[in-house]
């Protein structure tokens, strides 16, 4: 007899295959990133489609095989706030696009888990401006950075070693810099309190929305140096 176990799922996609087959795409705090197949799931009678939908929490009925099965499906967070918002909507899809392509199969990442939950919950039921959530998902992407091990460190210069009262970003080689050993070229600069502020949202225990900056010199920071993050590990 095949082994079955019930598991707690976010939905991130789902495709459809031949015969109404879907081919679900899901992260789980246990298992970290899946793929599971769906008998039917397209077929117009389908009980689980309306279940399976993406930006939704499920508890999941897996058949394991060769190729996992998700014989059913009970919704348990839909997100409706969210769903029903344009703006939201493309900034948690984005978001949650960008994780699932983070997130390793077969690895559990519970704090990621958690920090996706507790993020996607209070944009569906509070108001936030688009500079508010562009923010959070980059703070979210960066904590799901360090608990895979390669965020960068921010609280010494790379070249000397020194401790940093301010940050210099070098894209082209992957570190802080102290103001004196910034390199030529292209840096991102971070201010004192932005840096701290910085280390503080990714490296806290939980995902802490309220304590979000409100200054725009302090939300420029955090963009400019993000986007040129992500760059780089583009070059990687």
């Amino acid at each position: 007899m095949r082994r079955t176990t019930t598991e707690r799922l976010f939905i991130v996609k789902r495709t459809q295959e031949k015969d109404c087959r879907g081919k679900i795409t899901v992260l789980s705090p246990q298992r970290g990133r899946l793929v599971l197949m769906a008998k039917g799931l397209f077929k117009p009678q389908s009980k689980l489609s309306g279940h399976l939908e993406p930006l939704t929490v499920v508890d999941g009925l897996i058949v394991w095989s060769q190729q996992p099965l998700l014989s059913a499906a009970v919704s348990r967070q839909s997100f409706l706030g969210i769903k029903n918002d344009l703006a939201l909507t493309v900034a948690a899809t984005e978001l949650v696009r960008r994780l699932a392509e983070w997130w390793p199969p077969g690895q559990p990442l519970p704090r990621s888990w958690l920090d996706l939950i507790t993020l996607l919950t209070q944009w569906n039921s509070h108001h936030y401006s688009w500079s508010q959530l562009t923010l959070a998902s980059q703070i979210m992407s960066w904590r799901l950075a360090h608990e895979l091990g390669y965020a960068p460190v921010g609280h010494t210069c790379i070249h000397c070693g020194r401790p940093l009262a301010a940050a210099f970003w070098s894209e082209s080689q992957g570190g802080f810099f102290c103001e004196a050993c910034q390199p030529e070229g292209l840096v991102c600069h971070l201010s004192h309190h932005t840096l701290v502020m910085w280390e503080d949202l990714v490296r806290s225990e939980h995902l802490e929305l309220t304590k979000l900056p409100s200054s725009s010199t302090i939300l420029e920071e955090l963009t400019a140096f993000f986007n040129s993050w992500l760059n780089f590990l583009d070059l990687c």
